[in-house]
C-alpha cells in the first residue's frame, strides 16, 4: 500500500503510542466498518453537508479525538484509504449562519493543509476582489463565491481518490459543508468528525461516544498511576472503582491517575483521593466542574502554587485569540516561567533547571503535552480551566501580584491583576521583554538562539502586550532585515512572508499605514533580491504581497507585485504560473474616470441607467428645504441610496478603487473607476451634492481641482464622531473648491459649473514604480538625451533640432509617450496628462538640461515633466506641467521637476532615485521588462537605494513640509 503521510493534532500524537493507548476496540471497529461500508454512499446531495460522514458525538474530554486517532492508526484504515489521510483541527470556526466563522483565508489554509498531508499539488485559488465601495453583504457574497470556487477546485483534485479527512473538534455546523467533499464526489472519499454538537445532522452516521465502562475506566486509571501490573488488594480495588465512578470523563481519570503516581504509599494515595473526591465532588453535577476541581487538587502541596501559576500563564500566553494551541519550545517557555518564580519557589524546587522541572511536572500531571523539547496545552479543557482561574479576581491576585512585582514593579503588577485582559497583556509583556532589551540594535538578532518558536511568534507577543510603545517595538522588529533573515531560516520563505503579513495587519491603525507597510515590504523585496531565493518561491511571495495590497485597496501596488511575479515566472519559463498571474491581474485592471468634453468619443462617456430616479432626487432636493451640511451627512447614513450602475457599460458600475490620500480631519480619498455592478457606489442627492450611502460613511463625490478638463474623479470619505470634527471636514471640503455634480438628461454626469464636461473612462496614467519594476518605461533615446543636453530649459528657450528626441520606448516596442488630456483649473490650462500610445509619430518630443526634462512645442519648451506633490512614493502620478504655472518653477526641486536619466534609459526623480516612471499593466509580455535586462535593473536599483537617496530624501522632506501646502494654495 502507499505510504500515508499522516498528520495528527497535538492531543493525539502521544496517545497514539501503543503502550499508553486505551483500546476501545468494539467502538473502533464499528467506526471503521461504517467508513468502509460501500452502501454508505448515498445519492449525491450537494445540499446535505453531513453526507458520507461518520460523526462521533459526545462531551468534551470524553475521548472522541482519541478514538479518531485509533481509527486512523488502524492498519485496515491505512490500507483502505491508500491515497492518504488528512487531519484538521477546526475548533477555530465558531460562528453559525450563512458563512459562519469560516473565512476565505482560513478555508484556504485548511485546503492547503489537506494537500500537504496527502502529498498533492495545491491548486490555484482565486482571491475575492474587494472594492472600497463594497458593503459588508457584498463582501461576504464575494468571499463565499471565492470559497465555492476553491471547493470546486479541491473536488477536482480529490476526485476518484481513496482519502479520509478527519475534522476534529467541530464547534460549528457551518464548517462541515466547506470541508466535506464527499457529497460532490462519486468516489471513496470519507469524512470522520468529532463534535460536542447534538443536532443538525441528517444523513451522517452518528455514533454517540459515552462514558467508559467501569472496567475500561479502572484499566485507564491503573495505567496512568503506574499500577497496571501491580497486585491490588481488595480494598485498593474497591477504592479504584469508587474513584472512576466519580470521574466521568477519561481526561479526568488520566489526571487522577497521574496524581496517584506521585505518591509512594499506594493504599494511602488511593484512600486520600477517594475521600477528597467523595467530599468535594459529590455535589458537582457538571462533569467539567468535577474535572476542574480535581485539577485544583493536583496543585495542593509543596510547589503547588508555582505549578498552578506556571500552567495558567503558559495557557494564557501561548494560546491565540482564536483558541489555537501552539507547540512552544522549552527555551521560550522558560523565559517567562523563570521570571514568575518567587525566591521560596526556587528553594522548594531545589535544582538548576527549575523551569524544565515545572514543565515536566505539568506534563506528568496530564496538563501539558510534550513532543521532544516542545510543549503545548494538552486539551481544550485545560484552556478552559486556565480561563476559569483567570476570571476569578482573588485567584489572579494570589497567583500573580507578587510574581509580577519582581519583574515589572508593584504598582504595575497591582494594576495588571484588576482584569483578565490587563493580566494577559502583562504576561505577554513579561515574555516579550526577555527578547526586546536590545531590539534597536540590528545585530542583536544574530545572537538570539533559534528555538523553533520565537522567530515565528515574537511580533504577535509584542503586539499582544498592549503596553506603551509596544507597537513601536513591533514595527522595529518587522522592519528589521536581520530579523527577517532569521525568520526565513526558522520558518522557510513562504510561511515567513505569510506570518509577516499577518503581523503587519495586526499593526494597522497604529501608524500611518502606508509608511509601515512600504518599509516592511521594502525589506522583503531587498531580501529576495540579495539572498538568491528560488524563483518559484519569489514569484509566490510577490503574489502574497499583491493579495495584501488588494485587501488594502492599493490596486496600483498590487499590480506592481503581480508584474514582478509575472516577470519572475516568465523568466523561468513557468507557463502555467504566467497564465495564473495574468488571470489574477486582469481582475483588478479597472478603468479610471476623469472629466472630458461632451464632444469626446461616445464610447468613453459614462451614462447611468437609473436616470429617472437620479433626476427625481435632484428636483426634490431643489424644491425641498435646503439642507445644512450636518443634515446632509446625517441623513445619508440612513438612506440606502441609488446604485450607480451604467447603461453605457452593461454589467458595470461606478466603483471606488485605490485609496489615494489621507488628510487631517479624518478625510480619505478613493479614485473612481468602472468596476463590477455588485460593487456599485450607492448615492443620494441631497442639498447640492451627491452623498454616498455605503457602509454608514458620509462620502462626497468630488473632482480634484475645481472640475477642470482631465481632472480625475474621486470620493472623499469623511469620518467623524462629533460636531466639531464634522465642521472641520466641511471647511476642508469647501477650501478644495470641489465641484458640485449634476446628472444630465442623457444619463451622463457633469460638474455644476462646467456643464460642457462629463464623466468618461480614460487611459491608464503614468506612475512612479520601483526602479527595478518590470513595468518601468525605458526610453529608446534616453542616452541620446543625456549626451545632447541643452544649456537650459527655461520657458523661453529655443532648442536646436539635433537635441530633440522622441518619447519612443525601448521597453514597449512600437509604443511611445503621447499627450492624453489637458488639466485645467479655473479655465486655465496648467498641465497635460500623458499615456502610452501605438502611434510613434505622435510622440511627445523631449529635451534635457541635466535636471529638467522639457517637452517641445513650436520649437520651444512648453511643458516640463513633473510628479504628484509629496515625497514621491510608488504610484505618484506623472504629468506635464505648463510653463504658465510660474509658482511651480520657483520651487522646481520640491515640485518634482528634477529627473535623472538612468543608464538603461529609464527616468527617476532626483528625490527618489529608487523609483522610475512606469505603467501598471500585466496584459502581455510586450508590456513587461523581463530577462537579463530585468536582472541588471534589480542590481542597479539596490545599489541606488543604498547610495545617494538618503540626502535627497531628507532635503526634500524638509522642503515639502514647509512649502508645498503654501504653494498649492497660491497656485
Amino acid at each position: 500500500s502507499a505510504a500515508v503521510p499522516l498528520r495528527a493534532t497535538s492531543i493525539t500524537s502521544e496517545l497514539r503510542n501503543k503502550d499508553t493507548l486505551l483500546r476501545r476496540q468494539g467502538l473502533v471497529d464499528d467506526i471503521i466498518s461504517k467508513l468502509r461500508d460501500s452502501s454508505f454512499i448515498n445519492a449525491l446531495d450537494d445540499c446535505d453537508e453531513s453526507q458520507n460522514v461518520v460523526l462521533l458525538r459526545g462531551d468534551g474530554g470524553i475521548g472522541k479525538s482519541v478514538l479518531c486517532s485509533m481509527v486512523v492508526s488502524n492498519r485496515s484504515t491505512l490500507l483502505h484509504f491508500a491515497d492518504g489521510i488528512a487531519w484538521l483541527s477546526v475548533s477555530q470556526v465558531r460562528g453559525e449562519g450563512a458563512g459562519g466563522g469560516m473565512t476565505y483565508d482560513l478555508y484556504v489554509e485548511y485546503l492547503e493543509s489537506i494537500c500537504k498531508q496527502i502529498d498533492l499539488e495545491v491548486p490555484s485559488f482565486d482571491e475575492p476582489i474587494a472594492l472600497a465601495s463594497d458593503s459588508s453583504s457584498v463582501l461576504r457574497r464575494k468571499e463565499q463565491a471565492a470559497m465555492e470556487a476553491a471547493k470546486a477546485a479541491m473536488c477536482r483534485v480529490l476526485n476518484n481518490m481513496h482519502v479520509l479527512i478527519v475534522l476534529d473538534d467541530v464547534w460549528s455546523l457551518s464548517a462541515i459543508p466547506w470541508l466535506n467533499f464527499s457529497n460532490r464526489l462519486d468516489g471513496h472519499l470519507r469524512g470522520l468528525l468529532s463534535t460536542r454538537l447534538r443536532g443538525g445532522f441528517r444523513k451522517a452516521n452518528v455514533i454517540d461516544v459515552g462514558k467508559l465502562s467501569q472496567q475500561e475506566a479502572k484499566t485507564l486509571l491503573l495505567r496512568e498511576s503506574g499500577c497496571e501490573h501491580a497486585a491490588l488488594t481488595i480494598e485498593e480495588e474497591s477504592l479504584a472503582v469508587d474513584i472512576v465512578n466519580r470521574c466521568s470523563l477519561p481526561i479526568a481519570i488520566c489526571i487522577a491517575g497521574r496524581k496517584l503516581s506521585s505518591s509512594n504509599n499506594r493504599y494511602d494515595a488511593f484512600q486520600e483521593l477517594a475521600n477528597e473526591m467523595s467530599d468535594a465532588l459529590a455535589f458537582h453535577i457538571d462533569s467539567h466542574d468535577a474535572m476542574f476541581d480535581l485539577t485544583d487538587r493536583c496543585f495542593v502541596g509543596v510547589n503547588g502554587e508555582s505549578l498552578k501559576a506556571s500552567f495558567v500563564a503558559f495557557s494564557a500566553i501561548f494560546t491565540t485569540n482564536e483558541g489555537k494551541r501552539n507547540f512552544v519550545s522549552a527555551a521560550a517557555a522558560t523565559k517567562v516561567l523563570d521570571a514568575l518564580l518567587l525566591p521560596e519557589d526556587v528553594t522548594d524546587l531545589g535544582c538548576i533547571n527549575r523551569t524544565i522541572l515545572i514543565l515536566q511536572r505539568l506534563h506528568d500531571m496530564g496538563l501539558l503535552e510534550r513532543k521532544g523539547n516542545m510543549f503545548t496545552v494538552r486539551h481544550d479543557l485545560g484552556q478552559e480551566y486556565a480561563k476559569q482561574i483567570l476570571s476569578d479576581k482573588r485567584e489572579r491576585a494570589i497567583l500573580f501580584t507578587r510574581r509580577l512585582s519582581r519583574s515589572l514593579g508593584k504598582r504595575f503588577a497591582t494594576e495588571s491583576t484588576k482584569s483578565v485582559e490587563e493580566l494577559v497583556s502583562a504576561l505577554h509583556h513579561l515574555f516579550a521583554r526577555q527578547y526586546i532589551s536590545n531590539i534597536n540594535v540590528e545585530s542583536c538578532w544574530q545572537t538570539v538562539a533559534d528555538d523553533s518558536y520565537i522567530f515565528e511568534r515574537l511580533p504577535w507577543h509584542v503586539m499582544s502586550s498592549s503596553q506603551r510603545q509596544s507597537h513601536v517595538l513591533a514595527r522595529n522588529i518587522l522592519c528589521s532585515p536581520s530579523f527577517l533573515e532569521r525568520r526565513v531560516a526558522a520558518m522557510d520563505i513562504l510561511p515567513c512572508i505569510k506570518a509577516h503579513i499577518y503581523d503587519i495587519e495586526m499593526l494597522e491603525g497604529k501608524f500611518e499605514k502606508n509608511a509601515l507597510v512600504d518599509t516592511a515590504f521594502d525589506v522583503i523585496l531587498d531580501y529576495i533580491a540579495s539572498e538568491g531565493v528560488d524563483p518559484n518561491d519569489s514569484g509566490r511571495v510577490f503574489m502574497l504581497l499583491a493579495v495584501y495590497f488588494q485587501h488594502q485597496f492599493r490596486f496600483s501596488n498590487a499590480m506592481e507585485m503581480y508584474s514582478r511575479a509575472y516577470a519572475t515566472f516568465q523568466r523561468e519559463g513557468l507557463e502555467e504560473e504566467v497564465e495564473w498571474v495574468q488571470q489574477r491581474a486582469e481582475k483588478i485592471t479597472f478603468k479610471p474616470v476623469c472629466l472630458v468634453p461632451k464632444s469626446a468619443a461616445s464610447e468613453h462617456i459614462i451614462r447611468f441607467d437609473k436616470v429617472a430616479h437620479l433626476l427625481a432626487q435632484q428636483e426634490n432636493a431643489v424644491s425641498e428645504k435646503t439642507y445644512t451640511d450636518m443634515d446632509t451627512f446625517s441623513n445619508a447614513n440612513a438612506h440606502p441610496g441609488i446604485k450607480l450602475t451604467l447603461s453605457s457599460h452593461p454589467g458595470m458600475a461606478l466603483c471606488l478603487s485605490d485609496k489615494c490620500q489621507h488628510f487631517p480631519g479624518k478625510m480619505d480619498f478613493h479614485n473612481l473607476c468602472i468596476g463590477p455592478a455588485e460593487s456599485a457606489v450607492a448615492v443620494k442627492y441631497e442639498g447640492d451634492r451627491f452623498v454616498d450611502c455605503h457602509g454608514g460613511n458620509s462620502c462626497l463625490m468630488a473632482g480634484a481641482s475645481g472640475g477642470g478638463e482631465g481632472d480625475m474623479l474621486f470620493m472623499a470619505i469623511c469620518r467623524y464622531s462629533n460636531k466639531t470634527l464634522g465642521r472641520t471636514v466641511r471647511n476642508m471640503y469647501r477650501k478644495t473648491s470641489t465641484p458640485q455634480l449634476i446628472v444630465n438628461e442623457d444619463g451622463s454626469m457633469s460638474p455644476t459649473r462646467r456643464r460642457d464636461l462629463v464623466f468618461a473612462t480614460r487611459s491608464p496614467q503614468l506612475f512612479l514604480v520601483k526602479r527595478d519594476s518590470p513595468c518601468r518605461l525605458i526610453f529608446k533615446h534616453g542616452n541620446d538625451l543625456k549626451r545632447n543636453q541643452v544649456p537650459t530649459t527655461s520657458q523661453d528657450c529655443s532648442v536646436s533640432r539635433d537635441k530633440i528626441f522622441s518619447g519612443e520606448l525601448l521597453s514597449h516596442p512600437g509604443k511611445a509617450i503621447c499627450h492624453d488630456v489637458e488639466i485645467k483649473a479655473n479655465s486655465k490650462i496648467y498641465g497635460d496628462q500623458m499615456k502610452l500610445c501605438d502611434d510613434v509619430s505622435g510622440s511627445i518630443q523631449f529635451v534635457y538640461d541635466g535636471k529638467k526634462l522639457g517637452a517641445v512645442m513650436d520649437g520651444k519648451c512648453k511643458f516640463f515633466l513633473s510628479k504628484t506633490l509629496g515625497i514621491g512614493d510608488v504610484s505618484s502620478n506623472i504629468f506635464l506641467v505648463r510653463d504658465e504655472s510660474r509658482a511651480v518653477f520657483k520651487r522646481e526641486f520640491e515640485f518634482g521637476l528634477h529627473w535623472i536619466i538612468n543608464d538603461d534609459g529609464s527616468l527617476s526623480p532626483v528625490q527618489k532615485p529608487m523609483y522610475a516612471i512606469g505603467i501598471h499593466c500585466v496584459s502581455g509580455t510586450e508590456l513587461l521588462i523581463t530577462g537579463e535586462q530585468q536582472v541588471l535593473a534589480e542590481i542597479a536599483a539596490k545599489r541606488q537605494h543604498r547610495g545617494s537617496s538618503l540626502k535627497h530624501n531628507l532635503r526634500f522632506l524638509r522642503l515639502a513640509v514647509f512649502s508645498n501646502f503654501e504653494t498649492v494654495g497660491k497656485e
